[in-house]
């Protein structure tokens, strides 16, 4: 899947939730470069993801590696599929943040 697939694919199911559905945190409203957002994955354990940075060129950077990886590293179809939705999560370049949540 390339990056206007999921982009759009993101726009369809953010809208209403993200600051910019559709996009990487950076490439869309300017006011929301400050805001850098942080996930719980754990009790005690907080990630901060790569900041914000206008027109997400470190964003769209590990985006690309990540997607060439699991081209070459994952053969199956369902795992890759697995694979991505832990990525896009993890490197957080999706803006998943809703505004209510993005102080945190």
């Amino acid at each position: 899947m390339g990056k206007p697939v999921s982009d759009e694919l993101h726009r369809l199911v953010a809208t209403g939730e993200a600051l910019n559905p559709g996009q990487f945190r950076g490439e869309g409203d300017p006011l929301n470069l400050t805001v850098w957002p942080s996930v719980y994955p754990g009790e005690e354990k907080r990630h901060w993801p790569l900041p914000a940075e206008e027109g997400a060129p470190e964003l769209n950077r590990v985006y690309v590696e990540g997607i060439e990886a699991l081209a070459s590293e994952v053969s199956n179809a369902r795992e890759r599929g697995m694979a991505y939705l832990l990525f896009g999560r993890c490197s957080n370049s999706i803006s998943t943040e809703t505004s209510a949540h993005s102080a945190s």
